[in-house]
């Protein structure tokens, strides 16, 4: 893996630490060639938390999952079949505000560190 990304499965993550919108999330990541991470097992979603951890619960990340397209037709940013019952916190997503975008990391107040829909052009950290 390149230098600061972590290795994990036969994939390498990339946990930044600048804010962006998602777009421009997704482009950031296209720029290091890679993508927006897409967390498709148990296992990689704990890999995933256990990192968020290390950074205290304090940080919320980008995931490669939205719902522009469509509203509830939530898409992987890489095709990958999306699986609906995975890792989203209790009563989300919920479209609160049109969010069309899915996050992870530690809310305030809500360390649950599972998945939440959020506004896409709200500026927070993301995983590649």
């Amino acid at each position: 893996c390149p230098r600061d990304w972590l290795y994990f499965g036969g994939s390498c993550y990339f946990f930044s630490n600048n804010a962006m919108t998602w777009v421009s999330s997704k482009e950031n990541c296209t720029s290091l060639g890679a993508h927006l991470v897409v967390i498709t097992s148990k296992e990689e979603q704990i890999f995933i938390q256990e990192q968020l951890v290390v950074q205290k619960l304090k940080v919320v990340y980008w995931i490669g999952l939205n719902d522009m397209t469509m509203e509830g037709n939530w898409q992987w940013v890489d095709g990958t079949a999306y699986k609906e019952h995975l890792f989203w916190i209790r009563g989300q997503p919920d479209n609160t505000n049109e969010e069309d975008c899915a996050t992870i990391g530690g809310w305030p107040g809500f360390k649950s560190l599972m998945w939440n829909d959020d506004n896409c052009g709200v500026g927070v950290n993301r995983i590649c």
